[in-house]
C-alpha cells in the first residue's frame, strides 16, 4: 500500500540535470555524517474529512492541501489545531472552477498562489486577518507546458519544471513572460522516463533551487539568480539498483524535500527502506537527520514554530504533527 500511493505521489515529481557555469569538481564534495541523529513521534490529529492529498502547503496560519477524492479540490484548515476553513474549489469549466488539478505555487511572500484554474491561469490571493483568501492578481501564461514544483519570487520571477514535455528548469518573468534562464539535463535512451538515472525532486525559495536523486543518493544546490551549481551532496558508497519498469525492486533514495528559509528538509529512504528526514543548510552541511513515525509522504515545515506538519497514507484519517 505505501509504495504504491508513494510511486503516486512520485508522479508529480521533477527531473532534472544541471549543466553549470561552476566547476562541478569544485562543487562536489561526499555528503558529510550527521551532527545528530534523533527519532520523532508524530502527534496525530484527527479529521472527519474523506482525502486523497496531492500537494500540501502552509501559507501564514493555515494548512492548505489538494484533494483527489470528492468534488473540493482545496480545502484549508487552521493550524494548530487543524480545524477545517474552508472546501471548495470544484473541478469544471465555469469561472472559479478548476479546469486542471490545483498545484500549490511555493513563495516567500504572504501571498497564496495557486495554479490550475485554466491551463494558463496563476491567481495569487490575500490571506485575510480571518484567513479566508481574496484574489489579489491573476497571470495569464502566454502558453500550456509541463507546469511542476513552481515557485515565485518577488511576485515577478516564476522557476518551474517543465518535466516531461521538456527536460529542464526554467526561469520566465512574470511581467514580459520570457525566458530568462533555465537548467538543462540528462536523459536516458530508452523511452521510460520515470526510471531515468538522473530523476529526482526538487525545491525552491527566494535563493536557492535544491534536487535531490531519487535514485542516487545525491543533493545538488543552485543559486535561484544565476541559476549556478553551487554545492553537489554525493554518497558514492550508496548502490544504484535501477530496475526499468520494476518499481518494487528498484531502490529509492530522495522522494520529497520542502525548501525553507535558511535550510532544507530531505526525506530520504536510504536504500534499504528505511526513512529519514535530513535537513540541511544551503552551504550542504548537516544540521540533522530525523527518523519519523510514521513517514510522512507530503509535509510542510513550520520553521518559526520548529514543527512539521504531514499526512501519510498509512493514516488515511489524520495529520501529523512533529516538533522539533
Amino acid at each position: 500500500m505505501y509504495l504504491r500511493t508513494k510511486l503516486t505521489y512520485l508522479a508529480f515529481a521533477v527531473l532534472l540535470y544541471g549543466a553549470s557555469s561552476c566547476s562541478t569538481r569544485q562543487a562536489e564534495k561526499a555528503m558529510p555524517p550527521f551532527p545528530h541523529e534523533l527519532s520523532l513521534k508524530a502527534e496525530e490529529h484527527h479529521i472527519d474529512e474523506v482525502l486523497n492529498p496531492a500537494f500540501m502547503m502552509l501559507k501564514g496560519r493555515s494548512l492548505f492541501v489538494t484533494n483527489e477524492r470528492n468534488d473540493s479540490m482545496l480545502y484549508q484548515y487552521s493550524i494548530p489545531d487543524f480545524r477545517l476553513l474552508h472546501a471548495g474549489g470544484a473541478k469544471g469549466q465555469a469561472p472559479g472552477e478548476f479546469q486542471l488539478f490545483p498545484m500549490f505555487c511555493r513563495s516567500q511572500s504572504d501571498l497564496m498562489y495557486i495554479w490550475g484554474y485554466t491551463p494558463f491561469t496563476i491567481k495569487a490571493f490575500a490571506m485575510e486577518k480571518d484567513q479566508s483568501l481574496e484574489e489579489n492578481k491573476v497571470y495569464t501564461l502566454p502558453r500550456y507546458e509541463s507546469f511542476n514544483q513552481m515557485h515565485i519570487i518577488g511576485d515577478s520571477v516564476l522557476i518551474y519544471s517543465a518535466i516531461p514535455d521538456e527536460f529542464a528548469i526554467k526561469r520566465i518573468s512574470m511581467d514580459t513572460f520570457e525566458k530568462t534562464g533555465e537548467i538543462r539535463f540528462r536523459t536516458d535512451s530508452h523511452p521510460e522516463t520515470f526510471f531515468y538515472r538522473d530523476r529526482g525532486i526538487m525545491a525552491a525559495n527566494d535563493s536557492f533551487i535544491v534536487y535531490a536523486y531519487l535514485f542516487r543518493k545525491q543533493i545538488d544546490i543552485y543559486s535561484a539568480r544565476t541559476l549556478r551549481l553551487l554545492h553537489r551532496l554525493v554518497d558514492d558508497n550508496a548502490p544504484v539498483n535501477i530496475r526499468t519498469g520494476d518499481f518494487e525492486h528498484t531502490t529509492y533514495y530522495y522522494t520529497n524535500v520542502v525548501a525553507g528559509k535558511d535550510r532544507f528538509y530531505a526525506m530520504c529512504e536510504e536504500g534499504n527502506g528505511t526513512s529519514y528526514m535530513e535537513v540541511f543548510d544551503y552551504e550542504g552541511n548537516p544540521i540533522a537527520r530525523y527518523r519519523t513515525d510514521p513517514v510522512p509522504v507530503l509535509f510542510d515545515v513550520d520553521e518559526r514554530n520548529r514543527c512539521i506538519y504531514g499526512y501519510s497514507y498509512e493514516r488515511e484519517d489524520c495529520f501529523l504533527k512533529f516538533n522539533l
